[in-house]
């Protein structure tokens, strides 16, 4: 299997945002659908300002064709899940690994996206208990 970066699609996607909106959307009622909009401009927001460092790190990370080639071979997806809390302001305070990809590499190009994209968007008000608001990103890395 040859890669290179131009076969590799990066995304990133959000998922429990907050307790209150950890349902599936497919099981919510439309009011709540309709209230939860406006949290989308958020995560927009979000992935927009985080998107690019997690280009560059895994870019760093993946610099050398052997790495590209050890880590993903045999693997249609690499997944790492963080759990990011920030203050009001969108100042990240901590930033802990929930879900290893299993390759320290691409586990450290994550947290070092996060740190470069700091601070982050201000997360809306609803999500803030007491002084910070706590989002579960992951970061999804495919060989196509």
């Amino acid at each position: 299997m040859k890669l290179g970066m131009n076969t590799l699609k990066i995304s990133l996607i959000a998922l429990a945002l907050f307790a209150a909106f950890s349902g599936c959307a497919s099981k919510q009622p439309a009011a709540e659908k309709a209230a939860a909009s406006p949290f989308q401009d958020y995560i927009n927001n979000l992935n927009d300002k985080v998107d690019p460092y997690w280009k560059q790190q895994l870019k760093l990370a993946l610099d050398n064709p052997q790495n590209a080639k050890t880590l993903i071979e045999g693997h249609a997806e690499v997944t790492v899940g963080l759990e990011i809390s920030l203050d009001k302001h969108g100042t990240v305070k901590k930033t802990k690994i929930v879900k290893t990809s299993g390759y320290r590499i691409i586990d450290n190009a994550a947290l070092a996206a996060i740190k470069k994209a700091s601070p982050l968007p201000a997360p809306p008000k609803e999500w803030v208990k007491g002084k910070l608001a706590t989002i579960r990103w992951e970061f999804v890395l495919k060989d196509q």
